[in-house]
């Protein structure tokens, strides 16, 4: 039998995956090939992998293989719903434990703080100033800016 090469597409397309990943695969040694180096005078047209058709079947039953493994078991709504009514009834005992807890922590903390002192007189609020006294004061402030270092 004839040594058979592929170029990188054609391998891809054989293999049911992208360019990038026969290239990647071509580097790691996955796949065998060779890469061909294309010249004209002076000028460099680039390089080319030319994969080895033999290694492209050997890997392509790896990769159906790994398809079926990575397919998810299939999973019942019924399954889904116990699934769920078990984390809800895990998530309400620990909200409840928690609840307890800072119930717990909120005693110790009165017991152990004193009691609060009586509440001070609310401050008076200034009397608003009109737009001019305000605007004096800002000229004022940005008048004297560098004062202090005279």
């Amino acid at each position: 039998m004839a040594h058979t090469e592929l170029t990188v597409r054609e391998a891809a397309h054989r293999l049911g995956v992208s360019e990038r990943t026969v290239r990647r695969w071509l580097n790691s040694g996955r796949l065998r090939g060779r890469l061909d180096v294309r010249r004209d005078g002076q000028r460099n047209l680039g390089d080319q992998w030319r994969v080895d058709a033999d290694s492209v079947r050997e890997v392509a039953a790896d990769v159906s293989t790994d398809r079926r493994r990575r397919t998810p078991p299939k999973v019942s709504v019924a399954d889904v719903a116990t699934a769920v009514r078990e984390e809800s009834r895990r998530t309400l005992e620990q909200i409840e434990r928690l609840t307890a807890e800072v119930a717990e922590l909120r005693e110790t903390v009165h017991r152990l703080l004193p009691p609060p002192a009586a509440e001070p007189e609310p401050r008076s609020e200034p009397e608003p100033r009109s737009a001019a006294e305000r605007l004096r004061d800002w000229w004022r402030r940005l008048t004297t800016i560098g004062d202090d270092y005279r």
